[in-house]
């Protein structure tokens, strides 16, 4: 659920074709910002997500250089509504007026409306 993800995670989340794969990111996300907050960093072993459980394994990195490295992993994802494209954000200084346009299908320019929207903070 919506409210219950950002209550927890402190992420933007919709129902997609590939919802259970950002479940996970979504909970890899949430532990890699609280290993950086105390100056580690992880490496993720694997994860699962069955039914409405989220299993993930992962190895934590001690060091700050290793919580920069973790940080920089975690980015946010542009999805179109109509079609299912999807594409991470690119990353820069700039923010870009249309971020929508990243997105590789023309859904944008040939309909009316908020056609995509950002989720995340995604591993």
């Amino acid at each position: 659920a919506q409210h219950v993800a950002r209550r927890h995670y402190g992420c933007n989340i919709v129902r997609t074709e590939y919802y259970k794969e950002l479940a996970a990111r979504i909970v890899v996300a949430a532990v890699a910002r609280a290993a950086a907050r105390c100056n580690k960093g992880i490496e993720v072993l694997f994860a699962v997500a069955l039914e409405h459980f989220v299993l993930v394994v992962a190895r934590v990195l001690r060091g700050p250089t290793s919580a920069d490295e973790t940080a920089k992993k975690i980015q946010y994802l542009i999805h179109c509504q109509w079609c299912e494209e999807r594409i991470f954000q690119k990353d820069g200084n700039m923010v870009e007026e249309n971020p929508y346009r990243q997105l590789p299908c023309n859904c944008h320019g040939s309909m009316s409306g908020k056609t995509a929207i950002e989720l995340g903070p995604l591993w």
